[in-house]
């Protein structure tokens, strides 16, 4: 457990002491802050006199994070480990659908027809609307 002490660093005033957080890490304790006073302009509240590094949002990825995670997929072991995941995949539904019968069959492949059939008339049916869209919004030639 770590604690902190958090100050308000408004511009003209003097820093006011907002009181002690702890946590098990400075990132628990940035989320605790921020869920208090969420109205707070972010660079006016410190840590121990330090401003509040705001944690990344998810999903984002820094270039650093990026590299890392390009070289591992680089790795011969996790593309061998990738492979076999998806050969064991493969092999389980080649052994369920050969368990079925030829109905089943049937009906199998004509549910995949259909999911495919549906995926394209959708990809037609929004890049038709674009169009459409985009040729409502052009300004007529004379105008």
């Amino acid at each position: 457990m770590i604690t902190r002490h958090v100050t308000l660093h408004l511009p003209g005033t003097p820093p006011r002491n907002m009181g002690a957080f702890s946590g098990t890490s400075e990132r628990s304790i940035v989320f605790q802050v921020l869920e208090r006073w969420p109205l707070l302009p972010p660079n006016c509240l410190c840590l121990d006199g330090q401003p509040i590094q705001i944690p990344k949002a998810p999903g984002f990825r820094d270039p650093g994070t990026r590299a890392k995670a390009a070289a591992r997929l680089r790795n011969p072991e996790v593309q061998r480990k990738k492979v076999a995941a998806r050969l064991a995949t493969e092999a389980a539904r080649r052994a369920r659908e050969a368990a079925m019968t030829p109905e089943e069959r049937a009906k199998l492949a004509k549910q995949r027809k259909a999911r495919y059939n549906d995926r394209w008339h959708r990809y037609w049916a929004a890049k038709d609307a674009r169009r459409q869209a985009a040729k409502a919004t052009a300004t007529p030639e004379g105008a």
